[in-house]
């Protein structure tokens, strides 16, 4: 398992920096035109009507197709909540350890009964309280730690045997994403009901979620995909000079035996997409469960989601973290979300003259709460009510519109 881990964080390291160069020419350090003349700036007027939210759901365009300067453009489903996030909210997290023991039994079945607490720790929580963060591992190597806004769990077989067949997003960015289809004999229904009972455990309702969303992976395009991983991982390592204490040849090691397993209909699986609702109002998260970053190149905007991997005989791994409930109102007024047109005019005003490496288009503009770091807030994160613009050629990035005071986040 150590040598795993070592080999999952030197590859993180690769993919962040491969991500870094990808995402810098739309993070807003993206250079001005080179000739320094600035595009015309091409700003909207929708007609929509502001006296009310019901009146804006009613007259916003269902779809927008726009050119914003040289290099930004729009063609993109807008989706609207049926109730406004008329205010910023204190971002507060659920205390999951207080239920420790049934998202375990969830997790882990018979397993729990002959697992260990390897630790138990009161940690500050929220900067008013205290909560406790909890792990339990089994003699196999499986565990499950559940904390104040984040759990985790694996079996004892899933780090060795799955990096690389598209199910080890959280440890990578290098993943394209499945399809929802379904598998035979496994219906991706029974997957996510697996799903619902950990959800229900961890004490959240059916009204906290927004959507569940399941990828077949099926054993045929797992091994594609780990062929594919195979061969760039080797590729990266080798072409590296240094190598500490062995480290690089331990990873290439542990590449050359993932590239000996092969899979069967045993290995499939569901990868199951858990998107949450904030007093009826979904929480910005990744649109096809492949990654989880939510900003553009830097950490303004924290990834809020769970994502669990179900085969025929349960989770075998998932992992969440800042799953938030929304706690007091912390900044705004009833129906004052400002409309669409003037959140693309926003986006007109930063990046209209600047002239991005490749062209972005943005496929689907939703109003959604963004949770946000702030550590003078009373909870050290805000949820933050944004117009959405997901970047169609890396679905977990985005531009963002604060929808109160129409800045860009």
């Amino acid at each position: 398992m150590g040598n795993v881990r070592f080999c999952w964080q030197l590859l993180s390291k690769l993919c962040a920096c491969a991500a870094l160069v990808t995402l810098l020419p739309v993070a807003g350090c993206a250079p001005e035109r080179i000739d320094g003349a600035a595009d015309s700036l091409h700003l909207v007027d929708y007609g929509i009507d502001g006296s009310s939210y019901a009146a804006m759901r009613n007259t916003t365009p269902n779809y927008v197709s726009e050119t914003l300067g040289s290099s930004l453009k729009i063609e993109a489903q807008v989706v609207l909540p049926e109730k406004a996030p008329t205010t910023s909210l204190s971002a507060v997290a659920y205390g999951f350890a207080d239920r420790a023991d049934a998202i375990a039994e969830v997790l882990m079945g018979k397993g729990l009964e002959s697992a260990e607490v390897a630790s138990k720790e009161e940690i500050s929580f929220d900067g008013s309280g205290h909560a406790e963060e909890v792990l339990y591992e089994m003699p196999d190597g499986a565990s499950t730690f559940v904390g104040a806004s984040e759990i985790s769990f694996h079996d004892a077989t899933f780090p060795d045997r799955y990096v690389g067949t598209g199910a080890d997003a959280p440890e990578s960015d290098c993943i394209a994403p499945f399809e929802q289809e379904e598998l035979d004999g496994f219906s991706s229904q029974s997957a996510m009901q697996w799903v619902w009972d950990l959800i229900f455990a961890m004490g959240l309702k059916e009204d906290d979620v927004a959507s569940v969303v399941a990828y077949a992976l099926p054993a045929s395009k797992m091994e594609v995909a780990k062929d594919d991983y195979v061969s760039t991982r080797l590729g990266d390592y080798q072409d590296m000079d240094e190598d500490p204490e062995g480290l690089v040849s331990q990873a290439i090691e542990e590449i050359k035996a993932l590239d000996a397993i092969e899979y069967g209909p045993e290995d499939e699986m569901y990868s199951i997409h858990v998107h949450f609702n904030v007093n009826g109002v979904p929480l910005a998260s990744s649109s096809d469960g492949t990654r989880y970053y939510n900003s553009l190149g830097n950490d303004s905007i924290l990834g809020c989601y769970l994502r669990a991997y179900v085969g025929e005989e349960g989770i075998r791994w998932v992992t969440g973290q800042s799953l938030f409930r929304g706690g007091s109102d912390i900044g705004g007024s009833d129906n004052a979300v400002i409309p669409l047109d003037e959140a693309v005019n926003a986006l007109a005003k930063r990046y209209g003259s600047v002239a991005f490496t490749e062209p972005v288009e943005i496929d689907r503009i939703a109003l959604e709460y963004c949770a946000v770091p702030q550590l003078d807030s009373e909870t050290g994160a805000t949820l933050v009510p944004a117009w959405v613009f997901r970047n169609a050629g890396d679905p977990d990035y985005g531009f963002r519109v604060n929808a109160l005071t129409a800045e860009v986040i």
